[in-house]
């Protein structure tokens, strides 16, 4: 199979609808811009690159009308300049840490007879109007509300005040964003985005960094380093780097994220966030009771060694469990499926299991006070899951070096075009900037 050609992608797009591609994308950010530089290169590829330009010239309502309508949620859209492109994919690794946040959010919410009956309520992915003004919708990867028996609906429609999600709730109060293969700086800009909502009382974002070689922690998995980034409104931002290594690579001291329950690793966030509602006396708008005292003095608490610990991962097995792992083990075609033993790669190999024995392994484990049986320690193969491996011929021999290229650049290149052109200036390639700003 040939070179993509994302030209084609972009023309995909019709005034009435947006394409998603036909196969699912891989996580590589580099991908792309190597095949554009080195035409040299020749690659058989069953996989694209993020953030992946999906359309262009594409207007506000058309992109609201997709992304209201559309049915997949493997993907992360983002719309920027009239440009459509997906920033991430959803993956068992993401949504796990979607999944410790929920349970950290819901701990706190006094139980009730009725799901929408509880004060707190905690939604995966509702649309809202993004707070930068620009007619567009997004959605989080989390969002906590408050119920409407302690939150009145918006009376007046969006932009309000006070403002509303698209299907006219109360807007949320919590937001979460969590990024695997999403790039720092496109997490932290959406983050940044969700805090120009006055009525956002605090913005999470996790970053999950690619998995090391090294193995530098007591279970003897692979290393990954990891960070979490807090904003709240009139409080200075707080960061925790909570991987089993730093992003460098280095080790982590005594200090680092080496066990649960630790102050340094706790994320603290105080309940009453999930219930701000200033009155607004020039429209009538008047606040309801709070809840009881005990719940709004609450904290929300989110123990980050308990995601740190979401990877690798294991399972429970049991005599019910292991006929799954078997039978769907012998369908080719339900890799990816979380009982396939191909789903996953071993932390001791780096590779995948050699069998669904290996797989499932002889592993106890006293968890919760409870000795239990549990699979071998792994991580999920996203490669295969997402479309196969990614294989570049050995290139022919270029015919110009390092002093017959110049980069040409405008100052503005971030992400793939950022590392690319540092590679090249490492190489001692000349580089040219136009633009920027005078005495700086």
């Amino acid at each position: 199979m040939g070179k993509p050609n994302l030209y084609k992608v972009l023309k995909a797009f019709s005034s009435e609808r947006i394409h998603l591609p036909k196969r699912p994308l891989n996580e590589s950010r580099w991908v792309g811009i190597v095949l554009v530089l080195f035409n040299s290169f020749s690659a058989n590829l069953t996989n694209h690159s993020l953030p992946f330009p999906l359309a262009s010239d594409v207007s506000v309502e058309d992109y609201n009308s997709f992304i209201e309508n559309q049915e997949s949620n493997i993907y992360k859209f983002e719309y920027k300049n009239g440009s459509v492109y997906i920033v991430e994919m959803s993956s068992t690794e993401h949504e796990a840490v979607v999944a410790v946040l929920g349970k950290s959010f819901r701990a706190r919410c006094p139980p009730a007879t009725y799901a929408y009956n509880e004060p707190i309520q905690v939604f995966g992915t509702p649309l809202h109007h993004s707070p930068a003004g620009d007619g567009t919708r997004i959605a989080p990867d989390l969002a906590v509300y408050p119920n409407q028996a302690y939150i009145l609906a918006p009376p007046v429609p969006h932009p309000g005040p006070p403002p509303s999600d698209i299907r006219g709730n109360p807007h949320a109060r919590i937001i979460c964003e969590v990024a695997i293969s999403q790039s720092s700086s496109n997490l932290k800009d959406k983050c940044k985005r969700w805090r120009r909502q006055s009525y956002v009382q605090s913005v999470l974002g996790i970053k999950i960094y690619d998995i090391c070689d090294s193995r530098n922690n007591p279970q003897g998995a692979r290393d990954r380093p990891m960070k979490a980034i807090l904003w709240r409104q009139g409080i200075q931002k707080q960061t925790w780097r909570f991987g089993t290594v730093n992003k460098d690579g280095s080790p982590t001291d005594t200090t680092g994220c080496n066990g649960p329950n630790d102050p340094n690793y706790i994320i603290a966030i105080p309940v009453s966030d999930a219930f701000y509602d200033p009155a607004i006396p020039a429209i009538g708008y008047a606040t309801l009771p709070p809840p009881p005292p005990a719940l709004m003095n609450a904290i929300f608490r989110i123990d980050l060694y308990e995601i740190q610990q979401m990877f690798p991962m294991d399972m429970k097995v049991n005599n019910i469990s292991i006929p799954s792992i078997e039978e769907i083990s012998k369908i080719k075609n339900q890799i990816g499926d979380v009982f396939h033993y191909q789903t996953y790669l071993s932390i001791n190999t780096s590779s995948s299991f050699n069998s669904v024995m290996d797989f499932i392994g002889n592993n106890t484990y006293i968890r919760g006070g409870v000795q239990l049986q549990y699979t071998s320690k792994a991580f999920f193969n996203d490669t295969t899951i997402y479309g196969g491996t990614l294989k570049l011929s050995t290139p022919t021999k270029l015919p110009w070096i390092e002093k017959d290229i110049i980069i040409l650049t405008n100052g503005l290149c971030q992400s793939t075009y950022a590392t690319i052109t540092q590679r090249l200036a490492e190489i001692n390639v000349p580089t040219n900037s136009v633009g920027g700003f005078p005495n700086t």
